[in-house]
């Protein structure tokens, strides 16, 4: 009994633990199988029909991508609503990333809005988003049509519930779509006329990246404005101080550099040489005779 107990738990101990299941690359997941691509290429562009297989093989695509918990949004190409009317084939299956104001929020389940597909099961919903190229304004301009399996609950509180159940927004939030290019689809507007729109499957939304911040630029410039104008002010008061100091009599200003007791001394010069010329020069000269009679006669003592 000992011994089968310990022969179990030696084997037991030597049972590998269960492999941990390795992480796919993202560019290895987004990329299209033989058959995926192979569906896309009988795609029509400006057709009313979305019950295609090619659809529900890029939703369920995009489902499986949704559960990723990839921590920051892949960089892909990011085209306008333009390229994607010009160049569908080139968008076709073709991951992108587009920034949108979304106004309108449809959910679809089967039978309404979606067909049961091998690819899609019955009762699982999608979302339809209307949105419009925020670089193309307003709608009808640059609408494009966002299909998905993920929820976007990151808009927030919808503004209005339309009789349907849809989400209105009046504001248009903003967000920035992770997904695949689909097709030109023409569908009819509001006000029923027929338009043809960029559809899009996405598995991924995310907000906006915020603005850099340009008011710590600014402060940074005006800290270099205020810098120079105090630097300015600065040389203005040092250079009028100079010129008060300066002054030689009143509405004459010497712009002089000279220390103030080199100034006093010739200032005192110039007095003694302008005393000197208000002598009358015979007075003067019987002085200067005067003072050398008495420097000889003391002499000779």
């Amino acid at each position: 009994m000992c011994l089968a107990l310990t022969s179990t738990c030696l084997a037991w101990d030597t049972v590998d633990p269960p492999a941990r299941k390795k992480r796919v690359p993202l560019a290895e997941a987004i990329a299209l199988s033989e058959n995926e691509s192979a569906a896309l290429v009988v795609i029509d562009d400006r057709s009313e029909s979305l019950d295609e297989s090619a659809f529900y093989m890029l939703l369920s695509k995009a489902a499986k991508l949704a559960e990723r918990k990839d921590r920051r949004p892949p960089h892909l190409d990011r085209p306008t609503a333009g390229n994607l009317l010009a160049k569908p084939k080139r968008y076709r299956g073709w991951p992108i990333n587009m920034r949108l104001k979304v106004y309108r929020v449809e959910k679809l389940t089967s039978p309404v809005g979606l067909s049961p597909s091998v690819h899609w099961p019955a009762g699982q919903p999608a979302w339809k988003i209307d949105c419009h190229d925020s670089l193309s304004g307003k709608p009808p301009l640059g609408v494009v049509i966002v299909f998905s399996p993920v929820e976007p609950t990151m808009l927030g509180k919808p503004d209005t519930i339309g009789d349907q159940g849809e989400w209105l927004f009046d504001k248009d939030p903003t967000m920035v779509i992770s997904g695949f290019g689909y097709k030109v689809w023409r569908s009819k507007d509001e006000g029923g006329n027929i338009r043809d729109y960029p559809a899009v499957i996405a598995w991924r939304f995310d907000p906006p990246p915020k603005p850099k911040k340009e008011a710590s630029r600014f402060s940074m410039s005006q800290m270099v404005g205020v810098g120079l104008l105090l630097l300015m002010v600065y040389m203005f008061v040092r250079r009028y101080i100079a010129m008060r100091r300066g002054k030689e009599t009143p509405g004459e200003v010497l712009v002089t550099y000279k220390p103030w007791r080199q100034r006093l001394a010739e200032r005192e010069a110039a007095e003694r040489a302008n005393e000197d010329a208000q002598v009358d020069p015979e007075l003067k000269a019987a002085a200067n005779q005067h003072r050398k009679e008495k420097e000889h006669h003391d002499a000779d003592d």
